[in-house]
């Protein structure tokens, strides 16, 4: 798990396994700065150490801006591209209403929670 910054950009990220999934528990706002680097650093080992089921956890994400949409689509995209599948699921309502005003609900693959992220691999 690594942190950054102030309480108001403070983010944090933990890694699990589950099944044939590798669960990404994010903590925090999700945006211009450090969060995205780190986000982006953690999914690109992953993708390297061949792991093609990601499974981002979004409920302990209480703001998104658009550096963090693009670095949720891009993951999406980038795990797609190795050959892999990328879930989000338990987005807060905040970042559930900014990823509809921006129609991104509609490109990313969401699930409302952790079971229906799961069994859809």
């Amino acid at each position: 798990m690594r942190q950054s910054g102030s309480p108001w950009t403070q983010f944090s990220m933990a890694v699990r396994q589950s099944g044939n999934a590798t669960i990404l528990d994010l903590t925090g706002p999700l945006g211009a700065g450090e969060s995205v680097q780190i986000f982006r650093d953690r999914v690109d080992e992953l993708l390297k150490q061949e792991t093609r089921n990601l499974a981002i956890n979004l409920v302990n994400v209480p703001y998104v801006d658009s550096t963090g949409i693009g670095v949720l689509v891009g993951t999406q995209t980038s795990v797609e591209a190795a050959g892999g599948k990328c879930k989000f699921y338990a987005a807060t309502p905040r970042v559930l209403q900014v990823l509809k005003m921006t129609h991104v609900d509609e490109v990313l693959n969401l699930h409302t929670d952790e079971a229906s992220a799961l069994t859809s691999f």
